[in-house]
């Protein structure tokens, strides 16, 4: 027979289950986790070489798919996290701004 030691937290569905009850390790875990998103989204965004373009795109992406659960290794298409999420892609939405920008000018 194997004994299973006992342990005073767990982690089971992306939360972490604590003895007493409390969410502290929780909350404390999650923060570091928008930390490290942040941290790596960061990289991208504070770099003068990339366009403004390209960091829209990588970045959205980035939190659409945290937001998702999935990681760019799991293999899912940009447009089907967007129709998930229902969010519009970034070029549709510089494509309207312009638009309406043209629009009122026009007139």
């Amino acid at each position: 027979m194997q004994v299973i030691p006992k342990k005073e937290s767990f982690k089971y569905l992306r939360s972490l289950f604590q003895e007493n009850g409390e969410i502290g390790d929780d909350v404390t875990h999650c923060i570091g986790a928008g930390w490290s998103k942040w941290r790596l989204a960061s990289r991208v965004m504070c770099d003068k070489k990339v366009s403004l373009k390209f960091k829209d795109r990588v970045v959205e992406m980035r939190m659409l798919r945290w937001i998702c659960g999935h990681t760019g290794r799991d293999k899912i298409r940009n447009e089907d996290i967007q129709d998930k999420v229902g969010v519009a892609s970034v070029v549709d939405k510089m494509r309207s701004e312009i638009e309406t920008i043209r629009e009122c000018g026009e007139a």
